[in-house]
């Protein structure tokens, strides 16, 4: 029998329902339709709602090296705006389980990271200390943006599911 992955394990004890660990000190990520996931509050104190845990599920599915945005979440969600999910996304409790930072503006630039939003063309070099960070993680995967913070490889875009790239779902 192989091994499981070292980053990933479910937990067999009932008080976890099978909720997955990534490595000490993260976050256990509840699988959808769970009861554990009532459970789960923002930092707020708030429930997470229906629609932010489909925003989250949909944004666990973008591959490693791949960016989409925030308008095609809400469009493949049938439910939303693109506002919508960046709300959800900045108070994503899952980070970086759920890989936030792998979403960005519709006019392809880095768009926001924690609450910050760079503007594209209008801040231009100036990123500030969370789209830099985001920007330093995409680096890390494989995606880049130019000087103006604009996505530099189209092909980098994700409409759909791992295996059928470019394709709407």
């Amino acid at each position: 029998m192989p091994a499981e992955p070292s980053s990933t394990k479910t937990l067999s004890k009932p008080s976890a329902l099978n909720a997955t660990f990534l490595r000490p000190n993260e976050i256990a990520y509840p699988p959808p339709g769970t009861l554990s996931r009532a459970q789960w509050k923002l930092k707020s104190g708030k429930d997470i709602s229906k629609h932010r845990w489909q925003v989250y599920d949909h944004v666990l599915r973008i591959p490693e090296g791949m960016v989409t945005t925030y308008k095609h979440v809400a469009t493949a969600l049938g439910s939303g705006s693109a506002r919508s999910v960046g709300a959800a996304l900045v108070d994503n409790p899952f980070a970086p389980y759920v890989p936030c930072h792998r979403v960005i503006a519709s006019d392809l630039s880095i768009g926001g990271f924690f609450g910050e939003w760079n503007r594209g063309r209008k801040a231009g070099r100036n990123l500030g200390l969370n789209c830099e960070r985001k920007r330093r993680l995409l680096a890390n995967e494989g995606v880049h943006f130019d000087e103006k913070g604009y996505l530099l490889k189209l092909d980098q875009l994700w409409f759909g599911s791992a295996t059928n790239k470019g394709s709407s779902e």
